[in-house]
């Protein structure tokens, strides 16, 4: 697995959700930053820091179902070698039935001398009716 950054964090963004899509614990792993200072909370979940991050994701995606997204009301914010991305998900499950699942989500990415990587993600249910959910079932980046 290559250990290098991304060139934009829209590209380490695109690699996180393309990781997420295959429940890739590896893929996943490799856009994060390799640092104890990175933190997740996942929806509803407890705070996660360096390695435990890393262990979160293994664990969920050892238990989940495949997933979809697709991504709506991206906002991006940059400044001095931080991006932070905050966007809804619209979750799309694969039975074709199930109502999408929104969540709020921030993303920050890090610039470092190897490119682009994820240091903290930030994700909560998003209120009811915040945004209609996609037309389409299929994952859209």
């Amino acid at each position: 697995m290559e250990n290098t950054g991304y060139p934009t964090p829209l590209d380490a963004e695109q690699a996180f959700y393309a990781a997420f899509e295959r429940a890739d614990a590896d893929a996943m792993r490799a856009v994060w930053a390799a640092s104890e200072d990175i933190e997740c909370v996942h929806p509803l979940g407890e705070r996660l820091r360096g390695d435990d991050v890393h262990q979160g994701w293994r664990d969920m995606f050892a238990e989940a179902e495949r997933l979809a997204f697709h991504l709506s009301d991206r906002r991006a914010f940059e400044h001095d070698g931080l991006t932070v991305h905050l966007l809804l998900e619209n979750i799309l499950f694969p039975d074709g039935k199930t109502e999408p699942l929104q969540i709020l989500a921030t993303n920050v990415y890090r610039h470092a001398t190897d490119g682009w990587r994820m240091v903290m993600r930030h994700a909560s249910p998003a209120p009811a009716g915040l945004a209609s959910p996609p037309a389409a079932r299929g994952a859209v980046h």
